[in-house]
């Protein structure tokens, strides 16, 4: 993973990946994700936006079916914080 620089961060591991229907998603997907407050409400706000986005950008109509792929994924190498 990079920062907002490009700069290497962390190495992940895959753990597990899962197609879903954007309205399947399980509500351990928001809490998981890390997003806002962590609750489905705020999780299907904010990606309902960007599928939106999406769509538009590469001509195709939104779905609430739309396939999402969904990874989990461990952190097995961070870099050390440094003071800047």
């Amino acid at each position: 993973m990079h920062d907002g620089k490009r700069d290497p961060v962390c190495i992940i591991q895959t753990t597990d990946i899962a197609i879903i229907a954007f309205d399947e998603v399980p509500e351990c997907c928001a809490r998981e994700g890390g997003e806002g407050d962590r609750t489905m409400k705020t999780w299907k706000a904010i990606y309902w936006k960007y599928l939106l986005s999406e769509c538009s950008r590469i001509g195709q109509e939104s779905s609430k079916k739309a396939p999402l792929v969904m990874e989990r994924f461990e952190v097995v190498y961070r870099e050390p914080l440094q003071a800047e």
